[in-house]
């Protein structure tokens, strides 16, 4: 199935895509910002994008900003484009945006973002059932 999902990604414009499950000890601090945004998360997709290599070190921030925002855009295009293929076949997905966090209900009280940023950006939270087992869910 993983494959399959992996397909999804590239052919949605990711350079390079990862999978990790939400159960992984790693993940221990993060699992319930996950689950509190997406309760059916099983499983996490990271994937990267490329930029333009010389915009990024170019001295002209204009340039430099200019290609983080356009690649910011992409990644988010991306992550919904992958979503939107999991949900045709089934598989629920959430993808969180990669910008500034916009839980601002939040501040002050606890944190304003959905995941921490760096495990954020480039990923999309799906449950590997199938919509016929959803039912089944807690």
């Amino acid at each position: 199935m993983l494959r399959g999902c992996g397909r999804y990604a590239l052919d949605a414009g990711a350079d390079d895509v990862g999978f990790v499950e939400v159960d992984r000890p790693a993940l221990g601090g993060e699992r319930p910002h996950i689950q509190r945004a997406f309760p059916h998360t099983r499983s996490l997709i990271s994937f990267v994008l490329r930029m333009n290599r010389d915009n990024v070190r170019s001295p002209a921030r204009s340039v430099a900003n200019s290609e983080f925002h356009h690649t910011g855009d992409e990644v988010n295009d991306v992550a919904r484009r992958i979503t939107a293929a999991l949900e045709r076949t089934g598989i629920r997905a959430l993808n969180t945006p990669m910008g500034f966090p916009m839980e601002a209900d939040r501040w002050i009280t606890e944190r304003i973002w959905i995941v921490r940023p760096t495990l954020s950006q480039g990923r999309v939270e799906f449950s590997t059932r199938r919509r016929a087992d959803v039912r089944h869910e807690k």
